[in-house]
């Protein structure tokens, strides 16, 4: 049985692309901007991850899923999206969660609990930007 690989990863021009492998097709990347958000748009009841990828894209995603829910507030109560920086994406402790979170169904409810470790194991100034961009206490 073959299935496709994904995942965030530095492409050789040190620029942060989204990957997709596939044995079917060809291997495709989508490069995202330095200065931009990625997003995981998701329900913190269950943990089930509805759409990820540029912060813009996502949140657009998500105002359109709420609004289509607007008459039933019960089953919105429960949707976030959190919002990582594309800068902190370089660091493979960061990326490698946001990964491992795309891997496992449920696993977005504890990333936040994730990246605070990941940041806490961070040299002192990467941890002080770190933890600013992610409104986490350094």
């Amino acid at each position: 049985m073959t299935h496709s690989t994904h995942g965030y990863a530095i492409n050789t021009t040190g620029d942060l692309v989204f990957r997709v492998e596939s044995p079917r097709m060809s291997t495709s990347t989508t490069p995202l901007h330095t200065d931009a958000s990625i997003a995981l748009f998701y329900d913190a009841e269950d943990g089930t991850l509805y759409k990820h990828g540029e912060a813009t894209s996502v949140q657009a995603f998500a105002d359109t899923q709420r609004a289509k829910l607007a008459a039933h507030p019960e089953m919105t109560a429960s949707l976030r999206t959190l919002t990582i920086p594309v800068v902190l994406m370089h660091e493979a402790a960061i990326r490698d969660l946001v990964n491992a979170t795309l891997d496992t169904t449920g696993r977005v409810l504890r990333l936040q609990e994730d990246l605070a470790q990941a940041v806490a194991q961070m040299d002192p100034q990467a941890r002080a930007r770190a933890a600013a961009l992610l409104a986490i206490p350094a």
